[in-house]
């Protein structure tokens, strides 16, 4: 991606991009934003079940999944279905 910036093509002028450097921002930013996501797994006969929520960067989303995720967790303990936080 910064072929270009250091002139290793041959051509007229030479335009430099942020997309390299916002792309190795945001590959330094996605371990930090992901801390805190708990898998939900629920094994059943045929099998385990393993629910990741999405990667939210905001607060509000981050608690929101985390609530459908407790939720979904009590109600398969109160059915009787095994489960584990990993």
């Amino acid at each position: 991606m910064l072929a270009t910036a250091y002139g290793y093509l041959d051509g007229g002028g030479h335009r430099v991009s942020g997309w390299p450097i916002a792309i190795f921002v945001g590959g330094l930013v996605v371990p930090f934003a992901s801390r805190g996501r708990k898998t939900l797994v629920v094994q059943l006969r045929k099998g385990k079940f393993k629910w990741r929520p999405q990667l939210a960067v905001d607060k509000k989303t981050r608690e929101l999944y985390a609530t459908i995720q407790h939720e979904l967790l009590l109600a398969c303990k109160a059915v009787g279905i095994r489960t584990s936080e990993v």
